[in-house]
């Protein structure tokens, strides 16, 4: 869950704080240990958050060839800012998960490889992929780098209620919901990812 590592430093803090209340008997002291201790280790988590976003954005530097055919190279390098390394998204993950996807199954896919004499990356591919690998179980309006990147979420929408969804788009309808493509617009997109997060953890990272 999104809030997963403020529960673990806050826990820490408070433990930190209770032995110092258990060896001094002194409130005040327990305030102050408790205290900084949180200030310390949320300092502490945050850098490595940093850590791992730079380390991410490294990856994906590393793989930008890797193009997509329905993506030209500038708007792909967009979702990669926007989407891919807010959310830690492995390129390895996102790549296999495109390749099944354009075969329509894993099995395909893998048969694919050992016909063209290619790599078989799709062991690589995450568990959701494989309920929305074809076409005629993706829900619509979702676009392909969207369905690889977060085949956690494809399902979940593909398995929610319409007036849920409703909810969590504000029941935008038309031109501002939809792109000229028939697709959900980014911005629409980056909500429902950051929706799916307040309870949920993704899965391709």
């Amino acid at each position: 869950m999104k809030n997963k590592s403020y529960g673990v430093w806050s826990g820490t803090a408070l433990i930190l704080g209770l032995i110092a209340l258990a060896f001094t008997h002194k409130w005040l002291i327990f305030l102050i240990v408790y205290i900084t201790s949180i200030i310390i280790l949320n300092i502490r988590f945050s850098g490595t958050d940093i850590i791992k976003s730079k380390d991410r954005t490294i990856e994906w530097e590393d793989h930008i060839e890797k193009l997509p055919d329905d993506n030209n190279k500038n708007e792909f390098v967009r979702l990669i800012s926007d989407f891919f390394i807010i959310d830690n998204i492995k390129p390895e993950s996102f790549y296999a998960n495109y390749q099944i996807l354009i075969s329509g199954s894993r099995k395909i896919c893998k048969s694919e490889a050992k016909l063209h004499d290619e790599v078989d990356i799709s062991d690589l591919g995450t568990k959701s992929i494989d309920t929305v690998a074809s076409p005629y179980d993706r829900p619509i309006g979702l676009p392909k780098w969207f369905i690889a990147g977060y085949p956690d979420i494809t399902n979940w929408i593909k398995n929610s209620p319409n007036d849920r969804l409703e909810k969590i788009f504000d029941n935008l309808r038309g031109d501002s919901f939809l792109n000229v493509d028939g697709k959900i617009t980014n911005e629409n997109l980056r909500k429902l990812v950051d929706v799916y997060k307040k309870d949920n953890n993704l899965e391709c990272i």
